[in-house]
């Protein structure tokens, strides 16, 4: 069997290498897409909670289709959507909640 060499990368070198540029080019995908600060943290909401909403909301989310700014729909809009999205991903209650949370920025 014929060793693999790209250039001077062994065979694992390169898969760790495709790894992490595919790890970097995703966050810079999503980098766009709106960041919880302190300043959105409610009654409702901590910042760990909303953190937490937008990696699940990515991750869950973005793998079937784009992601939408939260400002984009309404709080009602975005219940409705997650209702019928969440058994379709496989999203738990709670991962629906904290997504939700993000959502609707703790409203």
């Amino acid at each position: 069997m014929k060793k693999c060499n790209i250039g001077s990368l062994s065979k694992s070198k390169y898969i760790l290498t495709v790894y992490f540029v595919i790890i970097a080019s995703t966050n810079f995908i999503y980098a766009g897409i709106y960041k919880p600060t302190s300043l959105d943290v409610t009654p409702k909401a901590t910042l760990e909670e909303l953190q937490k909403g937008r990696e699940l909301y990515i991750n869950n989310c973005a793998s079937c289709h784009s992601l939408h700014q939260p400002e984009k729909y309404d709080t009602i809009q975005w219940k409705k959507s997650m209702e019928k999205m969440a058994p379709k991903a496989k999203i738990s209650k709670e991962d629906k909640e904290l997504i939700l949370k993000y959502l609707i920025k703790g409203q």
